[in-house]
């Protein structure tokens, strides 16, 4: 019996990937915002779950039902989604520069709950900066370096879905945010030879028992 990824699951982990190793490293520009308005109709819900949750992991904040907002241009990424899920018909997908809309904060403060985003910042970075200096992570078995990446990306790839990166104006995270961005990509490349040792020790041992 062999598996493989379906290249629809290979793009969604590819995508996850991008949104997740390029938190914090968006610029505060304030280019143009994506909105998108759509009326999926009640037999299509799945397709209609299936595109929040999508959204929701871009940093797309629903201002009301069926319409969600972004602070970044993702309209090709929607498009593909859309199209994808085959709801194209159902759905109005334009980009608007923030200059350009009356009562921004009333709208980033019905799209997104950022209470505590700072705290939940701050307590990774409490768990795991300790590890970023060497000593630290060359004194951990192969087997706790791997335990400890996973977590390591376990914990860091929640932010995704509930921080939109907004502009400073806005939101002012950019300092909590970069911080633990900073310690995951360092223990993530730091973490790296033993989490893979361990990784090819376990596999080996199991191909010599198939």
């Amino acid at each position: 019996m062999h598996y493989r990824l379906t290249p629809r699951a290979d793009r969604l982990l590819g995508e996850g990937d991008r949104r997740i190793f390029s938190l914090g490293h968006a610029n505060d520009d304030e280019g143009d915002w994506t909105l998108l308005w759509h009326q999926i109709p009640e037999d299509r819900r799945l397709e209609r779950s299936r595109l929040a949750r999508r959204l929701r992991f871009l940093g797309f904040g629903s201002a009301q039902d069926s319409f969600w907002v972004s602070p970044h241009d993702h309209s090709g990424e929607v498009v593909r989604l859309l199209a994808e899920l085959d709801v194209s018909d159902y759905a109005t997908l334009f980009t608007a520069h923030p200059d350009a809309v009356v009562g921004l904060p009333a709208l980033v403060s019905r799209a997104w709950d950022l209470g505590g985003l700072v705290d939940r910042y701050e307590a990774f970075e409490l768990e795991f900066s300790a590890l970023g200096r060497r000593r630290a992570v060359a004194a951990l078995s192969d087997q706790d370096a791997f335990l400890t990446r996973t977590r390591l990306v376990h914990q860091f790839r929640g932010f995704p879905v509930i921080d939109p990166e907004l502009p400073e104006r806005l939101a002012p995270l950019s300092g909590p945010r970069e911080r633990a961005a900073e310690t995951f990509h360092e223990l993530y490349e730091g973490l790296a030879p033993a989490s893979q040792r361990h990784f090819d020790a376990v596999t080996a041992a199991y191909e010599l028992i198939a």
